[in-house]
């Protein structure tokens, strides 16, 4: 409310916004000619740095103009797939957006397609790893949301992105029990994690609606049951 009457912040800070708001602008005017001037690799790590980092906040018209510009100078090199994979993931995996579908097998080596595990249900998309302590902190939530809602059209598919073998994975969740569905993306063959745009990452949540569209990003346990919750009523 007073954010929207503008008096969330007092004069000074208002002259501090605006500096800041000025000096941000400055300085992307500055990278824009230092990428046009020097196409460089310190450009190139520049554009990587901000389409990994700042997901959702920078301007993907200009970072496609600088991307065509490094490519032409840099070509065959393999940061070109890099930051044309990462750029096409911001633009296709955003909310309201479709999920996109891989396979990948289970434990059993059976070979599993996404689409084909939550058809017609609300699904969390669970990409996680045994490395990854936070990835297994936010699973551990889950797990009264799935019992709860499990046989109310709501699921979760984990997929485990180990590297080597899945000896630990297997151990792991004999000691855990968790009930839903579980797929491995060994060694990053099926590249689920690029696809998602998570590559730099453990692992991430991504919700999806019946419908097959994207409605959260690492929604927190109370945020999937208050959508559920929802469509209950």
């Amino acid at each position: 409310m007073l954010r929207e009457k503008g008096l969330d912040k007092t004069p000074l800070a208002k002259g501090l916004t605006k500096r800041k708001e000025n000096i941000q602008s400055e300085m992307k005017e500055y990278q824009q000619m230092y990428f046009s001037e020097n196409p460089s690799m310190v450009a190139y790590s520049f554009l990587l740095k901000e389409l990994i980092y700042k997901k959702g906040s920078f301007d993907i018209d200009k970072a496609k103009d600088n991307l065509k510009l490094l490519s032409k100078a840099h070509p065959g090199h393999p940061y070109n797939k890099l930051a044309s994979d990462l750029l096409a993931t911001e633009e296709n995996i955003g909310i309201g957006k479709e999920y996109v579908d891989f396979s990948a097998p289970d434990l059993e080596g059976r070979t599993k397609d996404l689409s084909g595990l939550i058809d017609g249900k609300i699904a969390l998309l669970d990409l996680w790893a045994t490395w990854c302590g936070p990835c297994i902190a936010k699973s551990r939530t889950m797990v009264p949301v799935y019992e709860k809602y499990k046989d109310k059209g709501f699921t979760i598919i984990g997929v485990a992105g180990e590297f080597k073998d899945t000896e630990k994975l297997k151990s792991f969740l004999e000691k855990e029990k968790w009930q839903w569905p579980q797929l491995v993306e060994l060694d990053r063959q099926n590249r689920i994690w690029n696809k998602y745009g998570i590559d730099n990452s453990g692992g991430g949540l991504i919700l999806i609606d019946v419908n097959g569209k994207i409605i959260a990003k690492n929604p927190t346990a109370e945020e999937v049951m208050a959508v559920l919750e929802a469509r209950q009523d």
